[in-house]
């Protein structure tokens, strides 16, 4: 398969977002001890999860990352151990910003932004390993879906 077009980065990122997005927001609120409450906590935390997510996955090249960090390891192509450790980064670029940007809004909502760095901190983990398995799991089903709609 040569290059993606741009309509399929978009379709793929616009997929990974939301999902990202959805999944992300829930587990921020649970992580920060906080009530989910649909609005405007829930909703405002996945349109800002999702708004971070599709940027930051149009402007950073997260299949060059995915590829090349396994690479700096001289781990073998095109194998699952390449698959698992190409994600590491890319979860924690998207745990950083999208975890970060979550907890810091949840914790406003909740008037305690006081206790972001000792949240976030404690947070940290969990967040990256849900995103971690998000990005496994939905980096072929959002690739599946781009693919079947940019068939001519």
């Amino acid at each position: 398969m040569g290059k993606p077009g741009k309509k399929w980065i978009i379709i793929f990122n616009v997929v990974m977002a939301l999902v990202m997005a959805v999944i992300m927001s829930v587990s921020a609120i649970l992580l920060a001890h906080q009530k989910i409450v649909l609005y405007p906590n829930l909703a405002a935390g996945i349109a800002l999860s999702f708004a971070l997510a599709f940027a930051v996955s149009m402007i950073v090249p997260m299949h060059k990352i995915e590829v090349g960090f396994p690479g700096l390891l001289h781990i073998k192509p095109h194998t699952m151990t390449e698959k698992l450790v190409g994600i590491i980064p890319v979860s924690l670029i998207f745990t950083v910003i999208v975890g970060g940007a979550l907890t810091l809004l949840n914790l406003y909502m909740a008037h305690q932004i006081e206790l972001f760095p000792r949240t976030f901190a404690r947070a940290f983990l969990p967040m990256l390993l849900i995103m971690y398995v998000v990005v496994f799991i939905m980096t072929p089903v959002s690739a599946a879906i781009a693919n079947n709609a940019c068939r001519k």
